[in-house]
C-alpha cells in the first residue's frame, strides 16, 4: 500500500511506497523496487527479516549481503534481525549507524565496528535488545544518541562495551542517558585495544 504518490506529471508517475513493517509480521526475505524512496523497517521489536534486497536501480538504497544501506554506503540503515550470521563487520565506508539498525538482532553474537576513523554517529536505539557479547566503540565516533543499549544484555550473559575515553572525558556529542542506566552491561573506559 502506497504511503504517498508522486505528483501527476512527474517522471514515472507511480506509487512510491514508504515501506514500514510491524514487528508482529515475519517478513523473511524482503525485496524493494527502484521506486521506493523511504524504507522504515527497523524498530524496537526487530524487523523480522532474514535478508533485505533492493533493486540496483533504486537511487536511495542498496543492499550488501542482505543488509540495507544508503546508496552511497555511508549509512547502515537496517541489519536483518533474523539473518543467520552470528558475526558481522560493518564496512569501512559507514559513517552512521541508523536508528534501530541492529534492533533485536538476537542471532548476532559479534559486531565489529570500523576502527579506521570513518564511523562518526550512532543513532538512538541502534543496539536495542541485542545479544552481541562485546562491542568496541571507535574513537572516531563524535555523536551517540540516547538509548543505544536499551534492553541489551537481558539474557544469561554480561555484554562488554569498550570505550576509548575515560568516563569523565566523553565527547560532547555523546548523550549520557545510557551511562546511568541500570543494565547488565560492563563498560570498560579508556580502552586502547590491549
Amino acid at each position: 500500500m502506497p504511503g504517498y504518490y508522486k505528483g501527476l506529471g512527474d517522471k514515472d508517475y507511480l506509487p512510491v511506497l514508504e515501506a514500514t513493517a510491524d514487528s508482529k509480521y515475519s517478513l523473511g526475505n524482503v525485496e524493494f523496487s527502484a521506486v521506493i524512496e523511504k524504507i522504515d523497517i527497523a524498530h524496537e521489536h526487530g524487523n523480522s527479516c532474514s535478508q533485505i534486497f533492493v533493486s540496483t536501480e533504486n537511487p536511495y538504497y542498496k543492499t550488501i549481503d542482505g543488509v540495507l544501506f544508503s546508496k552511497d554506503e555511508t549509512k547502515l540503515v537496517c541489519y536483518p534481525a533474523k539473518k543467520e550470521a552470528t558475526s558481522y563487520t560493518v564496512p569501512d565506508s559507514v559513517k552512521v549507524i541508523g536508528e534501530r539498525a541492529f534492533s533485536m538482532c538476537t542471532r548476532l553474537d559479534e559486531l565489529i565496528l570500523p576502527q579506521n576513523s570513518s564511523l562518526k554517529e550512532i543513532q538512538e536505539w541502534a543496539f536495542y535488545a541485542c545479544e552481541i557479547t562485546s562491542l568496541v566503540i571507535p574513537a572516531s565516533v563524535e555523536k551517540i544518541e540516547n538509548d543505544i543499549f536499551t534492553n541489551w544484555g537481558l539474557g544469561d550473559f554480561t555484554p562488554t562495551v569498550y570505550i576509548p575515553f575515560e568516563k569523565d572525558q566523553l565527547p560532547e556529542g555523546w548523550e549520557a542517558d545510557w551511562l546511568d542506566m541500570i543494565c547488565n552491561i560492563e563498560f570498560v573506559y579508556g580502552y586502547t585495544g590491549n
